[in-house]
């Protein structure tokens, strides 16, 4: 059994997802910077390559953090399925003919 805990999982996340969507929101700088390229504005390239290079480590930091979080809040926190063998394959074999091979 599994020793996971609804409200936590759901805020850790909750908060994976929060931070993954500050990450999304450079896709519209980006296109904001292509944009002044496009249309040779140097002065807004400048200051939006500046505030991507600004924010970017930051928003890779939190979703890393969140990504950790949410990994040791879920998949540690599940039971470990036991060590199978090789010969464990044949535990759930049914003998067809057990009538004639009994143990």
């Amino acid at each position: 059994m599994s020793c996971l805990d609804y409200d936590k999982t759901w805020e850790t996340m909750n908060n994976l997802e929060y931070t993954f969507n500050k990450i999304q929101a450079l896709e519209g700088m980006v296109q904001y910077l292509q944009g002044a390229v496009d249309a040779g504005d140097i002065q807004v390239v400048k200051e939006t390559t500046a505030a991507i290079a600004d924010y970017l480590p930051k928003f890779i930091e939190e979703y890393d953090e969140a990504s950790k979080r949410a990994w040791n809040n879920t998949v540690l926190k599940l039971d470990k399925p036991k060590e199978r063998s090789p010969m464990d394959e044949y535990d759930d074999f049914e003998n067809p003919v057990g009538h004639l091979n009994p143990l």
